[in-house]
Formats: C-alpha cells, sequence, structure tokens
C-alpha cells in the first residue's frame, strides 16, 4: 500500500501467481503490469495493460512481488527512470 500511494502511476512485475494476487490485494488499484515476457507484450491482465519494461512510463512505481534477494536483482537490472520497489527482507 504505501508504494502506491507514493505513485503517480503503479505497475506490477509479472503476471504470474504472485502479480495477480498482489492485483487483487491491492483491490484493482493498478495501472499496467510489467512483463519480460514478449509473448504477454500488447495483452491485457485483469483490464491493465501488460507492458514490456522499456514501455513502462516515467514517474511509475512498479512493485517486484518477489522473494526479496530475487526482486533485489530483477530491481538492480531493470532500474533507471522506473522505480522498482522491493519487499522487505524476510526475518529469521
Amino acid at each position: 500500500q504505501a508504494a502506491r500511494r507514493r505513485a503517480d502511476k503503479f505497475a506490477i512485475f509479472g503476471t504470474a501467481i504472485a502479480g495477480t494476487w498482489l492485483y487483487g490485494a491491492l483491490e484493482g488499484e493498478v495501472d499496467y503490469f510489467v512483463d519480460e515476457d514478449s509473448a504477454r507484450h500488447g495483452k491485457k491482465l485483469n483490464g491493465c495493460p501488460i507492458l514490456p519494461p522499456q514501455d513502462v512510463p516515467d514517474s511509475t512505481v512498479v512493485f517486484v512481488p518477489l522473494a526479496p534477494a530475487t526482486a533485489r536483482k530483477v530491481a538492480d537490472r531493470l532500474s533507471g527512470r522506473v522505480s522498482y520497489v522491493v519487499p522487505p527482507p524476510l526475518e529469521r
């Protein structure tokens, strides 16, 4: 929720189970999905466009709903003009 509130536009990275679950948890307050699978580009999921990372509009916050270490690798690889947000580290 905090990531969503600070964004002009909000996107979820991935269109698989975690992304779909997060979409539902946010009650649909999502502008886009971001996916690296070119077979998904140009389609919609739950009415939201699926964009490749390079087409995400500026000032979008993209949440990466993966295990924190994996999410950090994705965010580091794709970050630039768009802000990628990762979950906090898991507590032991």
